[in-house]
């Protein structure tokens, strides 16, 4: 009875957890939406009013339940009531939008107090979205302007200096690489349809695409392998083929191909379940397991997916590689195992499909799927490839990988010797440091949540020249519903 009490309880906070989380979501994306409603229509426009009585009302609830509404912007994050503004694809361009608007006027807090008007509100926004207020001081010329116009129940904070001039340069890079990634995920969306409907698939985007990703990982691997922890659900496909195109394009300029081969191997990645678009929906997303006769036809993609590349007008600039690595990328190194298609009569198979079979199980069972009752941790799906070396993987090429991967890979949820939390952001390039990557805190001792800063596991103590933290074990981010991408995105915005 205890235990079943227990779990009811869970339940419940579970269910609460959510419930917020989706109107902390709802009233982001409603402020965004109002600001951007604000630049285009006049205050007595019906869409203008729609919006602005949806934003009113969602303030007024949650203040009811929550007896405040305060949005916070710290070291690239928004938070809202102490809790962080979550955001994904769909949404991740609203997220983007406010947090350039909180910088820009240095706001570091927005508050809204009981007792606020709806008059207060629309005020507010039509002055935030002026570009006159701003003279010389942002923060000083909003906030006068607030005060002239009377608006008493919304209050502001002034941003930390260090969040307003902190790394621009990297910053730029970092954005850059998001909105590649997200302009990738887009891109597939596009290709895909075309394809439904048997148009022309525009594969010069394509390449112009690969050619950007190729530039950024020269620039920073360690932030783009990053972003594959960029988990979308509903749009695993589009989601998954990026994720491997960017690993799979890490991987083969760590063993040292030219930037022509790197574009043709990420072009090749980047198509490489395009045949899944002849696979029902309703098998791509069963939440158990398939039937004998289901994954008969989910094992048609391999050559659904090598027929449709090889039919595209455009063949000529399409490398030859993205048909092998279609046809190929399930097919076992050792070309005697488990792998699909079972007719394939080569007698080995391509270099680049190696590559691409190794990336894409790396993500697949690091993914949460309907059908899977556990999803891998980065440090679990490398030990198992790992025991399956020289049979399913090519044995060389596993090696290499799992060199980039890391001890500690990119994205791992780590508990330090001073019981501190942290997300490991970037590893250790020199080999005897592997155990040394640089780790984001992100609780501290007592458990409590905090965006802390990035440090140096390399970083010694003068006085004894030991590390000043150590890195004690891994945890599980799924078990502790914590979502690792979010760390990287908020580092470009």
């Amino acid at each position: 009875m205890e235990e079943k009490d227990r779990k009811g309880r869970k339940d419940y906070i579970d269910e609460a957890k959510k419930s917020l989380a989706k109107i902390i979501e709802e009233i982001f994306i409603r402020l965004s939406s109002a600001m951007k409603v604000a630049q285009i229509f006049e205050p007595n426009n019906l869409t203008f009013i729609r919006q602005f009585d949806l934003l009113f009302k969602l303030i007024q609830d949650i203040m009811r339940k929550e007896g405040k509404a305060v949005f916070q912007f710290r070291e690239n994050t928004l938070f809202f009531n102490n809790s962080r503004v979550k955001f994904d694809f769909s949404s991740y361009n609203n997220f983007k939008f406010l947090a350039d608007e909180f910088r820009e006027k240095e706001i570091g807090t927005l508050g809204f107090e009981s007792g606020l008007s709806k008059d207060e509100l629309t005020q507010f926004v039509i002055l935030f979205i002026d570009e006159e207020v701003i003279k010389e001081n942002p923060f000083e010329d909003f906030e006068a302007a607030l005060n002239k116009k009377r608006i008493g129940h919304i209050f502001l904070e002034k941003l930390h200096p260090f969040e307003v001039t902190g790394g621009v340069a990297e910053e730029q890079l970092q954005d850059s690489a998001i909105n590649v990634f997200f302009k990738s995920i887009t891109h597939l969306k596009e290709v895909v349809e075309r394809e439904k409907k048997k148009e022309k698939v525009k594969l010069k985007t394509t390449r112009r695409l690969m050619q950007s990703i190729v530039n950024l990982v020269s620039q920073n691997e360690s932030f783009m392998i990053g972003l594959t922890n960029i988990k979308d659900y509903d749009e695993y496909t589009l989601n998954h083929s990026t994720n491997v195109t960017v690993l799979s394009i890490c991987f083969g300029r760590r063993l040292g191909l030219e930037r022509k081969e790197l574009v043709d191997l990420g072009v090749s990645a980047f198509f490489h379940d395009i045949g899944k678009v002849e696979i029902p929906e309703e098998i791509l997303n069963k939440p158990g397991k398939l039937d004998d006769n289901e994954f008969d036809i989910m094992k048609t993609h391999p050559w659904q997916g090598a027929q449709k590349l090889a039919c595209l007008t455009e063949l000529s600039i399409l490398p030859i590689t993205a048909i092998n690595v279609a046809m190929e990328h399930h097919i076992w190194a050792n070309l005697a195992g488990g792998g699909y298609p079972k007719y394939w009569k080569k007698n080995h198979t391509d270099f680049f499909s190696k590559i691409v079979k190794i990336c894409d199980f790396f993500d697949a069972v690091t993914t949460e799927r309907p059908y899977r009752k556990k999803t891998a941790t980065r440090e679990e799906a490398t030990s198992w490839m790992l025991e399956k070396i020289g049979t399913e993987f090519d044995a060389i090429l596993l090696k290499v990988f799992a060199n980039m991967i890391g001890i500690y890979p990119i994205g791992s949820l780590v508990v330090l010797d001073t019981e501190e939390w942290g997300i490991v952001m970037e590893t250790n390039p020199d080999v005897a440091l592997m155990a040394c990557p640089k780790v984001k805190i992100i609780t501290d001792k007592d458990g409590n949540k905090m965006d802390g800063r990035i440090i140096d596991m390399t970083e010694k103590d003068p006085e004894t020249d030991r590390f000043k933290k150590k890195i004690v074990k891994t945890l599980d981010p799924f078990k502790y519903d914590i979502n690792v991408s979010e760390y990287f995105l908020a580092q470009g915005t």
